[in-house]
């Protein structure tokens, strides 16, 4: 006999961590586990694949692109990736990637996006255009398709500047180690940017030893207050200062006096951009500066912990007047703990604001800062306003002076609710091996991207009080947790995740299980799209089960009209079968089927995040679904293991009442959390937190 009161007996409770974000028991200091400002793209330090060169520009039509290169001994190197964001900077996409681009700018010229740098270290300038936003680009293969100059060129993300009619940019060529020759290439604004005829080359600057410069790299071409153009160049020794070149009229020749031309400018030894600034009459740029406070162990180019607003009226004289982002700001700098900072920075005013990426390091896996493994977005507001009173984007550990103290939140005794951010996909599992449950969850939004181990201490308790939580890997949506037999298996759309309780793979390592991720054809947006696997008809192979969520007859959150009366459709949230009639080994997977529910196919409201688990304890599988709002519903399994055929579904309930949950956004997973024989639901929510439903 079924006993259908099972589910009635139902409490719900919150999970609980102490509080605490990663630490680092070398320097007792806490570490948001992904940086400030917005991230654009990620690559694992483990892969030996470093993120380089960052630019940006604004695209005629308001939205911005974006690229780094890609250096390194990993797999992925010598190519530039470019993004998109249509929305300020808020988010952002992939459009495409650049083999044989390298150390490159983007710029917009006659409404056409622009990108010019070498072909690899070291090696050819090459210029490309795209006139579809930066989706695709033209090839650089000879004189007349973008491929300006043969030889052992080196240059970074440097501006681009229009003055008397022509194009200007700065580059370097390298005769070997420490030999670099500064040069400066000019063509017509007017001239095809793409034929090597258009574009003139300087002379060949060698370094100026009487200067003590123990190389020049990485220039900026900037007009000065007269009409002049010069070369500003990173010297990366000495420590603040840099060196001026003269460009004459004419392009053609480049000069230095060692004895006038060495200037004194904070982050000098690191790259930096100078742009001119009409609404104050001033040159402003975003440095590296050293705020160790010596003597220096780390050469004065590996100091990028802070960054500092600058300006200047002439060029020769520099005020810092704002600092932008600090790490371990004032602190000693050493080998162990110079592992996070912020550099290459490329930047744009935009009206009030300056906008700008950064190719930053973070965290403790990073092999040094230099080795950058985020591609980050950040605006300053009203910058000209900027003084060093006011409070940085981002200030972390370290003895800070001047400005405002921030407020000590953390602490590490404190028991708080479980949560990630903007939203929860629980994954428990005894992540660590040793015969409790962990909680492993998953979040791909705001503000802690990324995938989090929270580690039970306790043993097998109801409510344990975790761990605080350890970044482990990568976030995702519609990352499903399935549990055949003694093994624990983590699915995302059409593939499953492979070794990932080994922390160096970072979340990141999976293999295909079916041959298409989307299953379900839709006119609109599909938001659900949720694998599992599960022994659907018990005949001892797995099956596949997908959620979908369909929002095509919903919409958006923009369709009452003045009565409050909504005039769309609602949500769906359908649940879908893959049969198997091969093997678990050797899987043969039959096209996708709707799973009914009284002989209508089993629709709740979006987000079905299905399970299915012998819920009424009668030997068969039954269903629970979440869904979008606050609900989860039951189908009962009226039919046998082996030939189900579901009841129409109805709410849980507890205490007599319909279960509402806190927030919407609903994730169940089914396990027997406590082990005290009935199957349980870890619920993940909206806002980031766990909840317990407990039978």
């Amino acid at each position: 006999m079924v006993n259908r009161n099972v589910l009635l007996g139902l409490a719900v409770f919150i999970l609980s961590s102490t509080f605490g974000l990663s630490q680092d028991a070398r320097v007792g200091k806490t570490v948001e586990p992904q940086p400030p400002g917005v991230v654009i793209d990620y690559l694992p330090s483990r892969l030996k694949d470093y993120v380089g060169s960052p630019s940006i520009a604004v695209l005629p039509n308001g939205h911005y692109a974006a690229s780094h290169d890609i250096f390194g001994d990993g797999p992925r190197g010598g190519r530039t990736c470019i993004f998109e964001s249509a929305d300020s900077g808020r988010t952002w996409k992939p459009l495409t990637q650049l083999a044989g681009q390298y150390w490159s700018t983007l710029f917009v010229h006659k409404d056409a996006l622009y990108i010019i740098g070498t072909s690899r270290k070291h090696g050819d300038i090459v210029i490309r255009r795209s006139t579809d936003g930066g989706k695709t680009w033209t090839e650089p293969k000879d004189g007349n398709s973008g491929l300006l100059a043969e030889g052992r060129f080196h240059c970074a993300p440097v501006p681009v500047v229009v003055h008397n009619g022509r194009i200007w940019r700065a580059f370097e060529i390298n005769r070997g180690r420490y030999k670099w020759d500064a040069l400066v290439m000019s063509a017509p604004v007017e001239a095809d940017l793409l034929s090597a005829k258009n574009w003139q080359m300087s002379n060949k600057l060698v370094v100026d030893r009487r200067a003590n410069i123990f190389k020049w790299l990485e220039g900026n071409v900037v007009v000065t207050a007269d009409g002049k153009l010069v070369n500003i160049l990173r010297t990366q020794k000495p420590a603040a200062r840099a060196a001026m070149v003269h460009i004459s009229d004419n392009g053609r020749k480049l000069s230095f006096d060692p004895g006038k031309d060495m200037i004194d400018f904070p982050g000098g030894a690191k790259k930096f951009t100078i742009r001119y600034d009409k609404a104050t009459g001033k040159y402003w740029s975003l440095v590296n500066i050293i705020t160790d406070p010596g003597p220096l162990e780390e050469p004065p180019q590996d100091h990028r912990n802070t960054v500092a607003l600058t300006c200047s009226r002439d060029l020769r004289n520099w005020e810092v007047r704002y600092i932008v982002l600090g790490f371990r700001q004032g602190e000693h700098l050493t080998r162990d703990n110079n592992k996070f900072g912020w550099q290459y920075i490329d930047w744009l005013i935009e009206g009030d604001d300056i906008i700008f990426v950064s190719r930053t390091a973070w965290g403790w896996e990073t092999p040094r800062s230099h080795d950058a493994n985020y591609f980050t977005f950040h605006r300053i507001l009203n910058f000209r306003r900027k003084t060093l009173s006011d409070k940085p984007l981002y200030r972390g550990p370290g003895p800070v002076g001047g400005g405002l103290e921030r407020v000590k939140y953390n602490n590490g005794g404190l028991v708080v609710d479980l949560g990630v951010g903007l939203w929860a996909w629980p994954l428990p599992m005894d992540y660590d091996g040793d015969g409790d449950y962990d909680l492993v969850v998953s979040c791909r939004d705001k503000p802690y991207n990324g995938t989090y181990f929270f580690e039970n201490p306790a043993g097998n308790v109801k409510m344990p009080v975790f761990k605080p939580a350890v970044r482990i890997g990568k976030g995702y949506g519609n990352i499903q947790v399935s549990y055949v037999g003694s093994k624990t298996r983590v699915l995302i759309p059409a593939k499953e995740l492979a070794h990932f309780t080994d922390r160096k793979n970072e979340f990141d390592k999976s293999c295909d299980i079916y041959p298409r991720h989307e299953i379900y054809e839709s006119k609109g947006r599909v938001r659900a799209n949720q694998w599992k696997y599960c022994d659907y008809e018990g005949d001892g192979d797995l099956d596949l089960i997908v959620g979908v969520g369909d929002w095509t007859e919903y919409g958006w959150d923009n369709a009452f009209d003045s009565t409050g009366r909504w005039t769309k459709g609602p949500l769906h949230g359908y649940v879908y079968l893959i049969l198997n009639s091969g093997t678990t080994d050797k899987p043969v997977y039959a096209e996708p089927v709707q799973i009914s529910a009284q002989d209508k196919a089993i629709d709740v409201y979006g987000m079905p995040s299905p399970n299915l688990e012998d819920f009424d304890r009668d030997g068969d599988l039954d269903i629970i679904c979440g869904e979008f709002v606050d609900k989860m519903t039951y189908f009962e399994n009226i039919g046998t293991r082996t030939e189900p055929k579901y009841a129409q579904g109805r709410h849980l309930t507890c205490d007599g009442e319909v279960l509402t949950m806190d927030l919407c956004m609903i994730v169940p997973v089914a396990l027997d959390w406590d082990r005290d024989g009935d199957v349980d639901l870890v619920v993940g929510q909206e806002d980031g937190r766990v909840a317990l439903v407990a039978v």
